[in-house]
């Protein structure tokens, strides 16, 4: 049997126990001297989970080694057992003190809602907390309270609050499930793609029934509106979210409150591949797949098929649902092209575009960063000389002349040699460089890792974060710059 989506399941929970070590390695310099145990108990134990992980990795054998059925699920129960036990870990990091967000993450969610339309909710009033659930959240942090208090809410002033796993603080490319959660912050019954008579149908008027069916359709609206914003990035962050958290049959699964993962991916897959918006590999991946999306989808499909092998879920086949996804997804798509402004939707774009930015990545560089064209003699000192002069005037200068300020900072602006770039744009050529060059190298040596390699992928996941938080912080200086650049050149 096909062991791909084994390697890359023991690769996805390896990253999440380095993470979470780096989380509590973290927090050892700001808590007191006597919690540091508490710290030191938590890495002991992550420590054997990712011995355990590792050695059940070797039974992989070398890469493209057929498996045995058996040997096959061995490994997927044992997979299993590790997540949970990384999951428990995590459900009980409040003993934990001295760690808050990167103030990145609330600038990701912000600049991709900016321009918000009229009258939809301000991202100013907008909050990000950490939460020992390895979940992602919503919540109106302002009727939650008052609820709790037995006091009367201010509805005028909505409060939306996005809870954060602490195992992903520092991770932008899992930051676009928050954009998913802001998605519910914005909702509003009128924003339901079926009408109250067409509900009425499918549900029989049974009050469950809508409750039911308005849950599902507020989940696929929200994918739809990070999908809209995000594009791939969106729908790899989803599927690399639900295949780290699934065992036995949850793929398959619907609740009261989310439909079945299947059907929120055939949608989102289906509109990307009709709108032609691909985030492309150079090479192909594994010599098989030729973008994000397309490899991603592949492995929620070779998870399933593998649950259904083992455990024989109960299947819910999407053409048996009480919906036409079809009509689904061009009513979803007309809503979301009236509500999001199209200049804040991923717009259309080469498809060379994010291997390019990619290669920032791969070079060290942060993508959109401010670099002065490469030029010898008095022009670049001249550029040398504005930067001062606008580090001086902007922080208290000659307050009389403002125009002399506007001057200097074009004068930059004209020596800037790399277009502004859109945080879309930046965690689309981050899933690139993520899977080209960590994913593609580890899976194929996970059952052999050693010690040296395991510190290469930790520090490449390391530097992969950093540069990619400096890149979005960048992105959204570049935006505030451009309306000033604009106006001195006016």
């Amino acid at each position: 049997m096909d062991s791909l989506i084994l390697r890359f399941s023991c690769v996805q929970i390896l990253e999440k126990i380095l993470r979470l070590d780096r989380f509590l390695g973290s927090s050892l310099p700001l808590v007191r001297k006597s919690e540091r145990d508490v710290i030191r108990t938590f890495r002991h134990h992550l420590s054997l989970v990712k011995r355990d992980l590792l050695t059940f990795a070797k039974f992989l054998g070398p890469f493209e080694t057929d498996l045995s059925r058996a040997t096959h699920k061995s490994i997927l129960n044992h997979l299993s057992r590790c997540f949970r036990s990384v999951d428990e870990l995590h459900l009980h990091l409040s003993y934990v003190r001295g760690q808050w967000t990167c103030p990145e993450t609330a600038v990701f969610v912000k600049a991709l809602f900016e321009p918000l339309p009229q009258g939809m909710t301000p991202t100013e009033n907008l909050s990000v907390v950490l939460s020992d659930t390895f979940m992602f959240e919503e919540t109106d942090l302002e009727s939650y309270l008052a609820a709790r208090a037995g006091t009367q809410a201010n509805h005028t002033k909505r409060t939306p609050t996005l809870f954060l796993p602490k195992v992903e603080v520092e991770n932008p490319l899992q930051w676009a499930t928050l954009v998913h959660e802001m998605g519910h912050a914005i909702y509003e019954p009128a924003f339901c793609p079926l009408s109250g008579d067409e509900i009425q149908v499918i549900t029989a008027g049974n009050a469950a029934g809508i409750d039911i069916l308005n849950s599902w359709l507020q989940e696929i609206f929200c994918d739809f509106v990070s999908l809209y914003l995000l594009g791939p990035a969106y729908l790899a962050a989803f599927i690399d979210f639900m295949l780290v958290v699934s065992s036995e049959g949850l793929l398959e699964e619907a609740s009261e409150s989310h439909p079945p993962p299947a059907l929120r991916i055939h949608l989102m897959s289906r509109s990307l591949e009709l709108q032609d918006i691909e985030s492309r590999f150079e090479l192909p991946l594994f010599g098989k797949w030729q973008d994000v999306g397309g490899f991603f989808v592949q492995m929620m499909h070779s998870r399933r098929s593998i649950q259904r092998i083992h455990y024989n879920p109960p299947l819910q086949d999407l053409n048996a649902l009480p919906i036409d996804t079809h009509e689904l997804r061009i009513r979803l798509e007309e809503k979301i092209s009236e509500l999001l402004p199209a200049e804040i939707r991923l717009p259309p774009f080469d498809k060379k575009r994010f291997s390019c930015l990619s290669r920032r990545l791969q070079d060290g560089v942060p993508i959109g960063s401010c670099s002065l064209v490469e030029t010898i003699g008095t022009e670049k000192t001249d550029a040398l000389a504005d930067l001062d002069f606008m580090d001086r005037g902007l922080e208290g200068g000659d307050p009389e002349n403002p125009d002399e300020i506007l001057t200097k900072l074009h004068n930059v602006g004209k020596r800037i040699s790399e277009s502004p770039c859109k945080i879309a744009e930046i965690v689309n050529a981050g899933w690139l460089y993520k899977c080209e060059h960590i994913y593609a190298r580890v899976v194929e040596k996970i059952d052999s890792l050693d010690d040296e390699n395991e510190r290469m992928l930790n520090t490449s996941l390391c530097n992969l974060d950093n540069l990619l938080r400096n890149s979005i912080e960048t992105a959204y200086l570049g935006s505030l710059l451009l309306p000033a650049l604009v106006n001195s050149v006016d």
